[in-house]
């Protein structure tokens, strides 16, 4: 998706056909979407293994 956050989310409401809808992304991804506040739910999966460098969440 090149057209930002809310068009990528207006287009997956649109294919989902008014069905629930995930987001999939790392840290950079989530963040966006939370201050942006264009997410209902938020569901964290933890794994507890560090590979280089990461991003923060929180």
């Amino acid at each position: 998706m090149t057209g930002g956050l809310e068009a990528a989310l207006a287009d997956a409401r649109a294919a989902a056909d008014d069905k629930d809808i995930g987001i999939w992304g790392g840290a950079n991804i989530v963040t966006q979407y939370v201050q942006a506040g264009l997410l209902d739910e938020l569901q964290l999966h933890l794994i507890p293994i560090v590979l280089g460098n990461g991003v923060r969440l929180f």
